[in-house]
């Protein structure tokens, strides 16, 4: 999982909800979309799929698979 140590940003409060990933709490680091649709960070979700392979999501308890992560570059370029 990432920490805070990847982020500078000014005022925490002003990021979007939709650019924090759920497993983290944090602003998008890698992300990536599951097949079930979320978008999480890279190495949160890889993480979690090692460790429990289902997804995060407290709305969705979808099986997980690496192979099924594709990338997600909107946050990128927000």
């Amino acid at each position: 999982m990432t920490s805070n140590n990847f982020y500078e940003y000014i005022d925490r409060a002003s990021i979007d909800e939709n650019l924090i990933c759920e497993v983290c709490h944090n602003p998008f680091l890698d992300p990536v979309v599951t097949q079930c649709g979320y978008t999480y960070c890279g190495p949160c979700i890889e993480q979690n799929i090692k460790s429990g392979s289902h997804c995060p999501s407290q709305s969705c308890n979808q099986l997980l698979s690496a192979d099924h992560l594709t990338p997600n570059p909107t946050p990128r370029l927000i």
